[in-house]
């Protein structure tokens, strides 16, 4: 059974923490006192007035039977045959090409613009090394870029010569002073601007050594040299050309140890890497050109060299005994495929022959204008146009001085300018056969022209160099400039291509 009893405990107490006391403070801040402005504004009003005017008076046109006459009528029956006929006849003629207008100075078609000279070079001496070897104008066509060396060589170039820039364009332009120089090891014997950045400039020696400048960097422009790659090569360089390519551009060169060699510069490396390698050997040179070597498996010279505008797998190249090719960069057939000895990393571009010039080619150029036409120049006199879909050229002009450079005009397609060793400078129109459309002279004396160069930005300069080692720049007239309604239709039917009309 349970029992119950009373039980008493002692009070045990807490404070409760649930709840924390809060602290208050009191503070002031001061602020800038409000700003309160009134302004007034002027609205525009409106208005309304009203004026009188005339009635405008009913014009009545008489029906049209009722103006014409017959004897208008009759009269343009007449006269509209006649007048149609006429302006077919105008619109095919030839009448006024070359047309210009009377206030244009007619007396002075070419002129001379400046001579520019490397100071301490006197006019009338030619010493080693003195000579304008070659030319290029910078992608503004501001700058000319001018090599110096030798005419001739017994053996191995020894001779330190020099490369100089001169702006045309700039206000303190001293024509005895260029505003940059270059010191070369040996002599130069072909130059090339990039195609898009004005300071970027190869430069080919005659020892075969190539270099690459960047003309910006003052202090030290040499981005990188092929000297000391056993690849590279062993005669002076001909040809230089900067090819497109999705990668970015190669420096292409052409040699007269019979080699066309495909470089690519590396930032990293600070050098130009050799990519592929081109060989043409004498056994592809045309026995026609008569100058074939007595081993078909020995090397033939290369002279030049051109790329076409529209395809930039399609070449052309020309050699030291008059051969001139169609050749494809796309080629992987090996020398060994023809000599029967193996040569490690060469490559035959050759895919087909064209109808040699009876000496050495010195120039090739593709128009700019049609894929299949490019121009070609021999020291056997000749200047001719071909087409890559035949062999025999198309036109030839024939001249009895020594042609010494030839280059098609920028802008006009079928007008070539050539240079010869009496010092003459022509201007030829092939749709027109016979006499040049000028002839100028250097001097009064017979002098050589080593060097010819055009300005593909601005068509109206052009640059000659000489034996004595001075550069001549000049201003072509509009007349030697600007196109022709029927030149594209002539290039057209030249090409192969039907026109309207």
């Amino acid at each position: 059974m349970l029992k119950f009893k009373d039980v008493n405990f002692d009070v045990i107490g807490f404070k409760s923490s649930w709840k924390a006391k809060s602290k208050q403070s009191e503070s002031g801040s001061q602020t800038e006192p409000l700003k309160i402005e009134e302004s007034e504004t002027q609205t525009i009003g409106h208005d309304e007035k009203e004026s009188q005017t005339d009635p405008e008076p009913k014009v009545v046109v008489p029906p049209a039977d009722a103006a014409v006459q017959p004897s208008l009528v009759a009269f343009l029956g007449r006269a509209v045959p006649l007048v149609l006929r006429e302006l077919e006849r105008s619109e095919k003629s030839r009448a006024f090409d070359g047309y210009q207008l009377i206030e244009e100075d007619d007396d002075q078609p070419v002129r001379r613009l400046l001579t520019l000279r490397l100071a301490g070079r006197p006019a009338d001496t030619g010493t080693t090394g003195d000579q304008v070897s070659c030319l290029s104008w910078s992608c503004t066509g501001s700058v000319v870029a001018v090599g110096y060396g030798a005419g001739e060589h017994q053996s191995w170039c020894e001779h330190s010569t020099s490369l100089a820039l001169w702006n045309v364009h700039r206000k303190d332009l001293n024509p005895n002073q260029p505003y940059q120089k270059l010191e070369l090891r040996s002599c130069a014997s072909y130059c090339r601007f990039h195609p898009s950045e004005p300071s970027v400039l190869a430069v080919g020696m005659v020892t075969g050594e190539l270099q690459l400048y960047n003309l910006s960097r003052e202090e030290d422009p040499l981005l990188g040299t092929t000297s000391g790659i056993i690849q590279g090569h062993r005669e002076p360089v001909s040809a230089l050309h900067w090819l497109a390519r999705s990668a970015g551009y190669s420096l292409v060169s052409a040699s007269r140890d019979g080699r066309m060699l495909v470089w690519k510069y590396s930032e990293a490396k600070q050098q130009l890497q050799l990519v592929k390698q081109f060989q043409l050997m004498a056994g592809q040179v045309p026995r026609s050109a008569g100058r074939r070597a007595a081993r078909a498996d020995s090397e033939a010279g290369l002279t030049a060299l051109a790329f076409s505008h529209d395809n930039p797998d399609q070449f052309t190249i020309g050699s030291e005994g008059g051969g001139v090719f169609l050749c494809s960069f796309a080629s992987e057939v090996p020398i060994t495929a023809m000599t029967g000895e193996r040569t490690e990393g060469l490559l035959n571009p050759v895919t087909s022959t064209f109808e040699p010039h009876q000496g050495q080619v010195l120039m090739l150029q593709c128009s700019k204008f049609h894929r299949n036409i490019f121009i070609s120049a021999g020291s056997d006199n000749e200047v001719r146009v071909y087409n890559t879909l035949q062999i025999s050229p198309l036109l030839s002009i024939s001249l009895e001085a020594e042609v010494t450079a030839a280059a098609l005009s920028p802008s006009r397609p079928l007008v070539v300018f050539v240079t010869t060793g009496s010092g003459e400078q022509h201007l030829f129109d092939f749709t027109r056969r016979g006499a040049p459309l000028h002839t100028m002279r250097l001097h009064e004396k017979p002098l050589v022209v080593t060097a010819l160069r055009l300005n593909d930005k601005q068509p109206s300069l052009l640059a000659t160099g000489d034996a004595k080692g001075a550069v001549h720049v000049w201003s072509l007239a509009t007349e030697y400039v600007s196109p022709k309604t029927h030149e594209l239709a002539e290039i057209n039917r030249l090409g192969g291509v039907q026109t309207d009309g």
